[in-house]
């Protein structure tokens, strides 16, 4: 008898947090990065989360593949990091920043995936990403005021 009522209540619950995690991840008008050599657009690297911890807030590490920086524009806020997702050999990464004043390029280990920090509260630079192949994979990383 019970098992009736739990059962659709379980699942009632379930689709609203199910909605509200997708509505969290959907990018907003300010979420885009724009390609230099094509001018499209796509969902920019500000994804992530905040999640509050007492009085203090941590923000989220912006997480991308490597591969889907190549020719775009890529915008991260001064108050944040890019990690970047690879699937091994996270040491073998490399990167050239034509202005080391705005972004710091800080190697994988491993345990720790590569990543870029900001240095500045706003500024744009060009960087050459190079995997462990040798590839090379360019794109503009442009720093943002805040956290946002």
């Amino acid at each position: 008898m019970y098992a009736k009522k739990i059962i659709p209540a379980a699942l009632a619950l379930a689709l609203v947090l199910a909605a509200g995690a997708l509505s969290a991840c959907s990018p907003t008008a300010g979420d885009s990065a724009t390609s230099g050599a094509t001018g499209q657009s796509t969902a920019s690297a500000q994804s992530g989360t905040t999640a509050q911890s007492g009085a203090t807030a941590k923000i989220g590490v912006i997480k991308k593949r490597p591969e889907l920086l190549k020719d775009f524009e890529i915008k991260v806020p001064a108050q944040r990091v890019l990690e970047l997702t690879v699937q091994a050999d996270a040491d073998k990464w490399t990167a050239s920043i034509a202005d080391p004043k705005v972004v710091e390029f800080i190697p994988g280990s491993a345990d720790a995936a590569p990543t870029f920090k900001p240095l500045i509260e706003e500024g744009s630079t060009a960087v050459v990403l190079k995997d462990p192949a040798g590839n090379e994979i360019p794109f503009t990383l442009t720093v943002t005021p805040g956290a946002r």
